[in-house]
């Protein structure tokens, strides 16, 4: 886990295309540890216009992402605020300008990710590994309540670095 959850990187490395709520945080964006998640200000956006990014701060091995859906804090008892994304792209980019998609072997397009079918239930998806600083998460199909998604990314560092990559069975109590 890359620090998402954990608090390990800073707000200021989570970036979205637009957040609907000015005065939240980019932390809303955190796997589990938030309470909310990342909203993006069009509540009818259009599909590959919206994103919302990592930056991990150096270059590191990339092999998965974990995501989850958000609900609004104003009434989130009301199934309005439950939001999450039913399909996504992957970007990643090492310099955060030049981007490449996660390919799909089979067709050789943008491989298109099944994400969410509930606002709280994580899911993992995991990739080929690639070495990259910064991933971008494109929703493309969303719930009725629009997009709202909450994310954090599985990797490690590079060889020759001090961290290890955390085993499968360091997940169990996040898959729910």
């Amino acid at each position: 886990l890359q620090g998402i959850l954990s608090g390990l990187l800073p707000d200021s490395q989570i970036s979205a295309s637009s957040m609907r709520d000015i005065h939240g945080s980019m932390g809303a964006a955190r796997l589990v540890a938030s309470r909310s998640g990342w909203f993006p200000n069009p509540t009818q956006p259009i599909a590959g216009e919206e994103w919302l990014q990592v930056d991990l701060g150096v270059p590191k091995m990339v092999r998965g992402i974990i995501t989850q859906g958000a609900r609004g804090l104003e009434g989130s008892s009301s199934a309005d605020n439950r939001a999450f994304v039913r399909k996504y792209k992957l970007a990643h980019s090492l310099n955060g300008k030049d981007w490449s998609y996660i390919i799909d072997s089979k067709s050789g397009f943008a491989k298109i990710f099944e994400g969410n079918s509930h606002y709280d239930t994580p899911e993992v998806r995991r990739f080929d590994e690639v070495v990259t600083q910064h991933i971008r998460v494109f929703p493309e199909r969303w719930s009725p309540a629009g997009i709202g998604m909450r994310m954090e990314v599985l990797g490690c560092d590079l060889p020759g670095k001090s961290a290890h990559l955390k085993a499968d069975h360091d997940l169990q109590p996040w898959i729910v």
